[in-house]
């Protein structure tokens, strides 16, 4: 049998670029032979990669220790998708350990976030090894070509459950994550003698440790990746994104509301646009309630050209400030109202369609044309099969089939073909039993 070795180097760089790949793979693989190295190393390849925060595998943190090995992978990264796994209290599964670094890593590691003058609690927050999120920004000092960055539905807490954890809770998950023996749930106050070590913990989150009794809150809680956009000084790795989405998944923000309200995007607006190379914005979750506004500050100066939001609940006046921040250079905008109520102000479907519409084409008159401009309506599982991919598949108001209104004012809009129509059933289309079938099978929609 052939050696691998001896297969051309056209087979395998074709080898080397398969998805499945990660940057690990490749820096072992560069290590197996000259011939490897340097076809693994090529700087025309691109990688896309997911970092998986806080995962159990410590893949974020191997991705880190193997650009320090070689930092011309992390040169090669080109879209960076973040997917958010933080401990969880009740699984112990996601209790993951802590990570070790090498005296020489943690030497390459403080020298760069000097060198970029990064936030002074950032080493000590990477240095602990329990926060994987808090690599992000030495990440983006390593990414010079980025091109392509979702920050995904972001996990503030350390310690995820929907119902708040104990001060014993965070003791006992730090302790097995640390490796330790669990405490001893007999003693009096276990945080006597583990509030120092859970204080740092909670710092290398972003948070402020305070106890309360019983319960363990962090407070003012901002994840590292917040940090890092600061206009007049961006990390190499954000001057070059033309993409930026944020909030999770766009087919889930069609379905689900968030488990909680994260405001960042809604005062950040003007901060992300300032992103150097910015063309494209994707922002989902976002929403106008609970005193968190759309930022209204001075328009910055942008060449945004797509803008897609996805959203819960917007006031008039916050579509108006959207357009005005946004309008300038844009070529197409994606609207997808998501809530049951549509929007919080008194005024008929059709009209606040035509009022939203007007507000992007009078902020982007050079430059985007009224029919690029989508503005649409979802409920009740229309899309919980809706796979997103951009605009060739969005729905448009020129191609979307509209049903009469519900008892409720409500209008559904959604897109089939004329198979599509034929398989799904009434229930599914329609909870009130109107059919949509446009009648070229020759079917009466009464005997259906």
């Amino acid at each position: 049998m052939a050696s691998i070795t001896s297969l051309p180097p056209e087979t395998l760089l074709q080898i080397f670029k398969d998805d499945s790949l990660t940057p690990t793979d490749l820096a072992h693989c560069a290590q197996t032979c000259l011939k490897f190295r340097d076809l693994a190393c090529l700087p025309d390849y691109k990688i896309d990669y997911v970092f998986k925060v806080d995962h159990p595998s410590h893949s974020g943190w191997r991705l880190i220790r193997c650009i320090l090995l070689n930092p011309a992978l992390g040169e090669r990264i080109q879209t960076l998708r973040l997917e958010w796994h933080r401990r969880r209290r009740r699984e112990r599964d996601t209790w993951t350990l802590k990570w070790d670094w090498t005296e020489d890593e943690l030497t390459k590691i403080s020298e760069i976030c000097k060198k970029w003058n990064l936030n002074p609690s950032l080493y000590p927050a990477i240095e602990i090894g329990l926060n994987s999120e808090a690599l992000l920004p030495l990440l983006f000092c390593l990414t010079t070509k980025l091109e392509s960055l979702d920050v995904g539905d972001v996990g503030h807490d350390m310690i995820s459950d929907e119902y708040g954890h104990t001060v014993y809770d965070a003791i006992r998950i730090y302790t097995h994550c640390m490796g330790s023996p669990p405490p001893d749930s007999s003693q009096p106050s276990p945080l006597a003698t583990d509030e120092v070590s859970l204080t740092k913990w909670f710092e290398s989150g972003g948070a402020k440790y305070e106890p309360r009794g019983r319960l363990c809150e962090p407070l003012s809680s901002i994840p590292w990746i917040y940090t890092t956009f600061t206009p007049g000084s961006w990390l190499p790795g954000l001057s070059n994104v033309k993409e930026f989405s944020h909030g999770g998944s766009n087919s889930i923000a069609l379905r689900y509301r968030p488990n909680y309200l994260n405001d960042w995007p809604n005062k950040n607006i003007p901060t992300i646009l300032q992103l150097p190379n910015l063309e494209t914005l994707k922002l989902s979750h976002i929403n106008a309630l609970m005193g968190t506004p759309i930022c209204d500050g001075p328009k910055p100066v942008h060449k945004l050209k797509r803008l897609e939001i996805f959203h819960y609940r917007f006031y008039r006046t916050d579509f108006e400030i959207v357009a005005r921040l946004t309008g300038g250079s844009l070529e197409n905008v994606v609207c997808i109202l998501s809530d049951e109520n549509f929007t919080p102000w008194d005024m008929p479907p059709d009209q606040k369609i035509a009022v939203i519409t007007d507000y992007f084409e009078e902020n982007s008159k050079d430059t985007l044309a009224r029919d690029k401009i989508s503005v649409v309506r979802s409920f009740k599982g229309f899309f919980d099969d809706f796979e997103f991919r951009g605009r060739e598949n969005m729905l448009l108001l020129s191609e979307v089939h509209r049903s009469s209104p519900d008892e409720y004012g409500n209008i559904y809009l959604f897109e089939a073909s004329d198979q599509e129509r034929e398989e799904w059933s009434e229930d599914e289309i329609m909870e009130d039993g109107q059919d949509s079938q446009d009648g070229e099978d020759g079917e009466d929609e009464s005997e259906r």
